[in-house]
């Protein structure tokens, strides 16, 4: 049996921002395709709703990103004090062996 006693804040707050800025760019294509219904009004308005809409495709990932990293962050200084107080997470670790060498394809 092993515990997992401490988490690393600034890798925990990295992995965090990683995958909240990856998943704000899985919702561009969605975003891109709720604005094209839009793209209906004027030729004005939609020169206008368009440049929006990539300044909002580059915004809205770098949005998830940062509070996903400030997130990742305070929970892991909230796990490290509750772990430090009432104990880690506790888990059974198995090697995990592959029957190709190294090298190998």
């Amino acid at each position: 049996m092993y515990q997992i006693k401490s988490v690393d804040i600034k890798s925990a707050a990295i992995v965090s921002g990683m995958t909240s800025t990856l998943l704000g760019l899985l919702f561009i294509p969605f975003y891109f395709l709720a604005r094209g219904v839009t793209f209906s009004a004027g030729a004005r308005e939609a020169v206008v709703g368009g440049v929006m809409s990539v300044i909002l495709a580059i915004i809205v990932p770098l949005v998830y990103g940062a509070i996903g990293f400030v997130v990742g962050a305070l929970m892991a200084w909230v796990y490290n004090a509750v772990a430090n107080r009432f104990g880690g997470l506790k888990g059974e670790l198995q090697p995990v062996y592959s029957t190709r060498t190294l090298g190998s394809r």
